[in-house]
């Protein structure tokens, strides 16, 4: 039979990270944590599940996830984050799936729990398809934030209707925009602008009102009421502030080349 490992990105999810590392126990063969340096019982309490446990400060989403793949011993990976867990279904099902030898790759759905018991079925958040399991010598990561998270599979994918559990219950309005800028940033990081600036002021623009009616109306967020504006809003303020630092960092360019 094929073996499985499992690998957890983690930094400071003292919280959440035992629901998860119990989920999976009992079908891995292996598991591995890559801490990014957490101040808390993180790693203490992985501990108690695995001793492959590797503090790698974090460089960047796809560099991350890349570096983990370095330290998997199986055939088949399955990527988990630490706010994670799989649904008994999804767990009954893995051993299965893992033994078809015309798939190198499966797409699971997944439910964003936001409150007890209330998670996003509208504004384009369900099924929401993960590319979590796939044989580790068909893949590799890019290196573009939300893309290069997703790894670039050499084969066949396939998309099953299987619940992976993604527990943002504990999250805060702060927290949430703690993460908005922190993927903002990485993004224009990552990205080379090599446009006109004046080309992304326009679209900042533009995209935030296209992206908002998009999540609001077309893909009907408007049905979780508060929380459905909350949802558009912050999708649209993403794009936003996106192409505003890259109005300054193509302003930067261009007058350093002065």
């Amino acid at each position: 039979m094929p073996t499985l490992s499992f690998y957890i990105m983690a930094q400071n999810e003292e919280k959440r990270i035992h629901k998860t590392l119990k989920s999976i126990k009992h079908i891995a063969d292996e598991i591995i944590v890559i801490d990014g340096g957490s101040s808390d019982r993180t790693v203490e309490i992985a501990q108690e599940y695995t001793n492959q446990i590797y503090v790698h400060p974090f460089e960047g989403y796809a560099k991350q996830r890349q570096y983990a793949l370095t330290k998997v011993n199986s055939e088949w990976v399955f990527a988990i984050d630490a706010d994670e867990t799989l649904s008994p279904e999804l767990q009954d099902a893995i051993p299965r799936l893992i033994m078809q030898e015309d798939v190198d790759a499966f797409e699971f759905s997944r439910r964003n729990y936001i409150k007890p018991g209330i998670w996003l079925r509208y504004g384009g958040m369900y099924p929401d398809y993960q590319r979590r399991l796939f044989r580790k010598q068909k893949a590799i990561y890019g290196n573009i934030v939300h893309s290069g998270e997703i790894p670039q599979i050499e084969g066949n994918v396939k998309q099953i209707n299987l619940d992976i559990i993604h527990d943002q219950t504990d999250n805060n309005i702060q927290y949430h925009w703690k993460k908005l800028i922190g993927f903002v940033k990485a993004e224009i990081t990552d990205t080379m602008p090599n446009q006109f600036w004046g080309y992304y002021l326009y679209y900042a623009f533009v995209d935030f009102f296209i992206i908002f009616t998009k999540k609001y109306f077309l893909q009907k967020a408007y049905k979780m009421g508060t929380i459905g504006i909350r949802l558009a809003l912050s999708h649209a303020i993403y794009r936003f502030l996106t192409n505003i630092g890259l109005v300054i960092k193509r302003l930067k360019i261009y007058f350093l080349n002065q």
